[in-house]
């Protein structure tokens, strides 16, 4: 399952960068950083679930690419991050920061 798993994901890989050669640059940049930085702060609960929205994502694009190769469905992807974003979005204002605070009062 796990090796099915990698080669449909460098199947994408291979796809997706023919496609556009951008997605070479940007798409290891946005997704291991994500990976990398989630990790780095594995001790806070964002980081945390930013990690397993950005994997749970990538499974979802390279399974969707194996029935419709490049399709405008895979944008379908990016969903998962809706219900992390009420979450996230009060996160800064919850903090003991007096310039945060006194910025905003």
């Amino acid at each position: 399952m796990k090796i099915m798993m990698i080669n449909d994901f460098l199947v994408f890989r291979k796809d997706i960068t023919k496609a556009n050669p951008i997605f070479k640059i940007w798409g290891p940049l946005l997704n291991f950083s994500l990976i990398i930085g989630g990790l780095y702060f594995y001790n806070h609960l964002e980081g945390i679930l930013i990690t397993l929205t950005t994997l749970l994502s990538l499974i979802i694009v390279v399974n969707i690419h194996k029935k419709l190769p490049l399709a405008r469905i895979m944008g379908v992807c990016h969903v998962v991050w809706l219900p992390l974003y009420p979450f996230l979005s009060p996160r800064p204002f919850l903090c003991n920061c007096p310039q945060i605070l006194g910025a905003i009062l």
